[in-house]
């Protein structure tokens, strides 16, 4: 734009237009605009511009088609164009934008009067509609309606529990197009920037869910490296470091190995009150024969509660054939098996020895 600068929380394009969410007004400079008070409600967009440009101008005349409208469901978030459609997010509504032309150029539709968005860059596309990580802790998607739960239940509420209170603000989603996943990158409680994420991927029969652990993630994004490194899109990350990495390269995350785990806890084989000592454990895995792996037997006092692990026991594919250690008694067993082997192990069954020591 010539002359002032744009002052907005969020900006984000559609067509021809670019759209500047919670927009403070025409005529502030850098050396002003911590005098303004905002305007968390305020749509702008400037005058269409040529592919490559940006508008001359926000100021609505009648020479042009720029213009600005007001949404009072919330302040406003951050928007994504989707199948022709823009939707812009509020803390507590989703709105269509479609263009019309004439004196009005777009229409503004509500679609969602309930729920919003979490924060800016909490939008990603997929080939099954727009994925949005929600105000309330969900992560839904909607295909121009009404959006539908993707985390009900369990996922939902484990989400709502874990993530940080004061820093969630600093979660985002990416989509890797490669594997075709959303990724959400949330700081759990105590960290103040992104440390898990979750992984979303859909199959023929609904959507699967996944996870990996990071360390001090601030962005991510997905795009197009130079030739010499790579000829298709590539999943890129920045860090608090600040560094920027690849993560879908290699078999290390900045050097260091993954850990790849499998857990089953509350294990009270239909008798909840009996005490039992987990003693021994065969797991039974499809793996290469050089791989090893830690494995472990736990208890807890209920299905839900803290699990209590005693040490690792290292298992050798195709050389341990049991894993002995004796557990904590406890009416609820647990077993986890885990690695940080750069290759593919499937687990596919474990049988498990105990001793029934009494009842409550």
């Amino acid at each position: 734009m010539v002359g002032n600068h744009v002052f907005g929380r969020s900006i984000c394009s559609y067509k021809d237009y670019l759209f500047v969410l919670g927009f403070l007004g025409n005529g502030i400079s850098t050396a002003t605009v911590s005098s303004v008070a905002k305007k968390p409600y305020d749509i702008a967009w400037g005058n269409s511009a040529e592919p490559g440009a940006t508008p001359t101008t926000f100021r609505s005349l009648s020479t042009n088609d720029a213009g600005s409208v007001q949404k009072t469901f919330g302040a406003l978030v951050h928007g994504l164009e989707w199948n022709d459609t823009l939707y812009i997010y509020q803390d507590h509504a989703v709105i269509a934008v479609r263009y019309i032309g004439g004196n009005n150029v777009f229409s503004f539709d509500v679609i969602n009067d309930v729920d919003g968005l979490l924060a800016p860059n909490c939008i990603v596309n997929t080939a099954q509609g727009q994925v949005f990580f929600s105000s309330s802790r969900e992560i839904k998607i909607h295909q121009g309606g009404q959006a539908q739960s993707i985390s009900k239940g369990v996922m939902s509420e484990w989400i709502r529990n874990n993530i940080d209170s004061t820093y969630y603000a600093r979660s985002f989603l990416s989509y890797n197009p490669k594997t075709e996943e959303v990724e959400i990158h949330i700081p759990t409680t105590g960290n103040s920037t992104c440390n898990k994420v979750l992984l979303l991927s859909y199959s023929g029969d609904g959507w699967k869910w996944g996870e990996r652990t990071e360390s001090g993630v601030t962005c991510g994004t997905f795009g197009m490296l130079p030739t010499n490194i790579a000829t298709d899109n590539r999943a890129l990350i920045g860090t608090n470091s600040p560094t920027i990495g690849l993560i879908d390269s290699g078999t290390t995350y900045f050097g260091a190995s993954f850990t790849t785990s499998v857990e089953r806890t509350g294990l009270n084989l239909d008798d909840s009150d009996a005490w039992k000592t987990l003693h021994q454990s065969r797991p039974i895995v499809d793996a290469s024969s050089a791989i090893t792996a830690s494995v472990y037997h736990g208890s807890s006092p209920t299905q839900d509660g803290t699990v209590t692990y005693g040490s690792a026991i290292t298992y050798t594919h195709n050389t341990t054939k049991r894993c002995d250690w004796f557990a904590n008694s406890g009416p609820y067993m647990a077993w986890k098996m885990t690695t940080t082997a750069a290759e593919a192990i499937k687990w596919r069954s474990v049988d498990l020895f105990f001793n029934v020591d009494g009842t409550d």
